[in-house]
């Protein structure tokens, strides 16, 4: 398929609503990390226990990157995109509220869920040319450190006036700014083509069986690469 090449502006819409994703995924994965003490203290739960919401969180981005994936696949990058943003936005924001413990974890799983990355980066290789594609890409991945920084300031702002409780709120701050996106950000037009592909092979009636998905080597490819992806993320959080 020959690819669809974006504007300027359209790559700049794309980068910049990628990186907002990303960044705030690390908020919403990190802010417990400033915050572990008091929670203990106000829960009467132990360290290892409150380990367990990092570890949790982590393992719902798995299911969370496929239910996301799929409704990228099916309803656009575009709007999943935003949707996953927004799920994690009011799950983490709704951690100001919890009345125990349980409450709590079952939130922060939740929030977990609502991972942006592949989704963003979805966008851009499908609007990047690419020679360039690694390039954007490990800088969107960079900005995960933004997040951290975000959640590091939050707490050390808010925490000493309102408690371990208010930090959770920042997590609403993309929630305007998608709003604005939302307006100008456009969909991908590989999605776009393959979805007017897809409707003419829906009325000729042609399918592609899933065993024939399972046997290609992209199949392989992918399952390998995401295997080796999930085992450095997993030791690169257990490290840090």
């Amino acid at each position: 398929m020959a690819e669809s090449k974006a504007s300027l502006s359209d790559k700049l819409l794309i980068f910049i609503a990628a990186m907002i994703g990303w960044s705030h995924d690390a908020v919403g994965l990190t802010i417990t990390n400033f915050v572990a003490e008091p929670i203990m203290n106000e829960f009467g739960i132990k360290k290892d226990l409150l380990g367990l919401i990092f570890s949790a969180q982590f393992i719902a981005t798995v299911p969370g990157a496929l239910i996301f994936g799929y409704l990228a696949d099916k309803y656009g990058r575009r709007k999943a995109l935003f949707l996953s943003v927004l799920w994690d936005s009011i799950f983490t924001a709704l951690t100001f509220f919890a009345p125990s413990f349980l409450v709590l974890a079952i939130l922060r799983v939740i929030s977990g869920l609502g991972v942006s990355w592949g989704i963003g980066y979805a966008l851009l290789s499908e609007a990047y040319e690419p020679k360039y594609r690694g390039f954007f890409g490990g800088l969107i991945h960079a900005t995960f450190v933004l997040g951290y920084v975000i959640s590091g300031v939050s707490v050390s702002n808010l925490y000493p006036l309102y408690g371990w409780r208010a930090p959770y709120l920042i997590a609403l701050y993309p929630i305007p700014i998608i709003a604005i996106l939302a307006k100008f950000l456009p969909e991908s037009r590989v999605w776009l083509k393959i979805q007017e592909l897809e409707n003419i092979e829906g009325r000729a009636g042609g399918t592609v069986p899933l065993k024939r998905l399972i046997e290609s080597d992209i199949f392989k490819y992918v399952f390998l690469a995401s295997i080796l992806f999930w085992g450095s993320e997993f030791a690169y959080h257990a490290w840090v």
